[in-house]
């Protein structure tokens, strides 16, 4: 297994005045799941651990698109454990 996966994005997204085009990922540790834990709702719990993976404030994946998630998903779910 790698130790990070980077995923370009379709499409850029904007925050904080910033352009993204890609998110790196690292592998997920206790600490992004206990950061989840301070969410509500399970889908939102998901999006903070792959915000801490990727060292990103949880509203930039919020403002992903869902079928760039679920993208996203299929790409880094190796790095989240089982």
């Amino acid at each position: 297994m790698t130790d990070t996966i980077t995923v370009t994005l379709s499409k850029p997204i904007m925050h904080d005045g910033k352009e993204i085009t890609s998110l790196t990922f690292r592998e997920a540790t206790a600490g992004d799941a206990c950061a989840a834990d301070l969410v509500e709702g399970q889908f939102k719990k998901m999006l903070a651990i792959m915000s801490g993976m990727a060292g990103v404030p949880l509203p930039v994946l919020m403002n992903i698109p869902m079928r760039e998630i679920t993208r996203i998903l299929t790409e880094v779910t190796p790095l989240m454990g089982e």
